[in-house]
């Protein structure tokens, strides 16, 4: 039988309740203490954050306006409705009880956090088969991301701190401080993903952007939101490149006997790849930030890979303005809860009509599809470019980095298994 993850649903409720019912002493200091992914019942977590939307508007908060404001965003339901939000609205609890129960609610998401992390290492160390030093380093950077979170603005002392304990570990683990790609050249370059990243991976279609993506999330334990291929089709990728199987043969059952034998062997390793899918064809910022926090307290999740970018749901004036909205929302997920974020991106037909050369064709900034937001909000531009000549060849171009230099990296392309290796002369 499965234990329950730690939690504290009084905790909740009494914190919920003082910010309800104390508008002038309670309401603000329960906002500024508490974190919406502390919530272990997403009910509560619902009913939260309308608190804070309605404070941030400067509206009266009470159990009828807030179900008002919830029913308004179709949220009432998943908040556990009129009678629910009632219900805390009656438990007692004092302003002056804040500190101790925003404390106690840290705590209790901190150990879920941790537990999910060690559940995740204690499977990797009992495997006989995986490097040790990787494994060392996964749990080390693990451990650090999970005790990392607080209320508390950090000081300069401590970002000095943290800074020079990212620097040891770059140094003990050849220059990788953040998610590595399992590239070593885009390693080398960027130093892995780090929190509070937004990486774009650009192309045309039918260039590749899922199967690498689909590489690097093989990595890490992660989060994939696919609105274009079903979890059936991404385990398929996974169990051809780890077969390096041609994926065509493969799903219409024409492998010889040693290749299905093969097969076997490699559905059953991507089908213990640490990842959760959700595969809808619409999703919002929204839906991807409760799941996200929600996998992130559950699972431990160390990445967010978005497929793709452009076919995000959102409500603009202007196709520009959704797509504005979309790269400033996923930004804002991978700052808040401190997580890199890999978004598949469709590139404009620009680099198509400059000429029929390889380096006429090869990609720029400007061609990022439909706003110039995405360059300014991504902390990484990263194009995948084919090579003409070399049909096992492609070029992954490091088109602007925040933190890093301007380069190109060659990558080994196996199109039969949709693989990407690393570029060995």
């Amino acid at each position: 039988m499965n234990e329950m993850p730690p939690h504290d649903f009084e905790v909740e409720r009494s914190l919920l309740s003082v910010a309800m019912n104390y508008p002038d002493k309670g309401l603000d200091r329960v906002i500024s203490a508490v974190k919406t992914e502390w919530f272990y019942k997403e009910a509560f977590a619902a009913i939260f954050d309308g608190i804070v939307e309605m404070r941030n508007k400067s509206e009266p908060i009470d159990s009828i306006t807030l179900s008002n404001h919830l029913a308004s965003h179709r949220l009432l339901t998943k908040a556990g409705g009129r009678v629910g939000i009632s219900e805390i609205a009656t438990v007692q609890a004092m302003p002056h009880h804040v500190d101790t129960l925003s404390k106690s609610l840290e705590e209790l998401s901190l150990r879920r956090l941790i537990k999910a992390v060690g559940t995740g290492l204690s499977a990797k160390a009992s495997d006989m088969g995986a490097d040790i030093g990787k494994v060392k380093t996964e749990a080390l950077q693990a451990l650090s991301e999970a005790t990392m979170g607080n209320n508390e603005e950090p000081s300069l002392e401590d970002e000095a701190m943290s800074l020079f304990e990212a620097s040891c570990l770059a140094r003990n683990n050849k220059g990788i401080t953040g998610i590595p790609s399992g590239f070593t050249d885009l390693d080398q370059l960027t130093g892995g993903f780090t929190q509070g990243q937004l990486i774009l991976i650009a192309a045309r279609p039918s260039v590749g952007k899922t199967a690498l993506a689909m590489k690097i999330a093989m990595e890490t334990r992660c989060m994939i939101f696919s609105m274009e291929m079903t979890r059936r089709d991404l385990l398929a990728r996974w169990t051809a490149i780890i077969g390096q199987l041609d994926l065509l043969n493969m799903r219409l059952g024409r492998l010889s006997d040693e290749d299905w034998s093969t097969y076997q062997v490699a559905l059953d390793e991507a089908s213990k790849i640490e990842a959760s899918i959700m595969d809808k064809p619409s999703l919002t910022i929204a839906d991807m930030m409760a799941r996200t926090r929600q996998a992130i307290r559950d699972e431990g999740i160390r990445l967010v890979v978005v497929d793709y970018l452009q076919l995000i749901t959102a409500t603009a004036k202007s196709r520009r303005e959704e797509v504005g909205q979309v790269s400033r929302g996923l930004k804002q997920m991978a700052m808040e809860f401190k997580i890199p974020v890999l978004a598949l991106s469709q590139l404009t037909r620009a680099n198509e009509q400059r000429g029929i050369s390889d380096v006429a064709k090869r990609p720029r900034l400007s061609d990022l599809r439909e706003t110039g937001d995405l360059e300014q909000d991504a902390d990484a531009v990263l194009f995948l470019h084919p090579n003409s000549k070399h049909k096992d060849r492609l070029t992954l171009i490091i088109a602007k980095q925040r933190n890093g230099p301007i380069a190109d990296v060659q990558l080994r392309w196996n199109g039969p298994s949709a693989r990407f290796d690393n570029w060995i002369v």
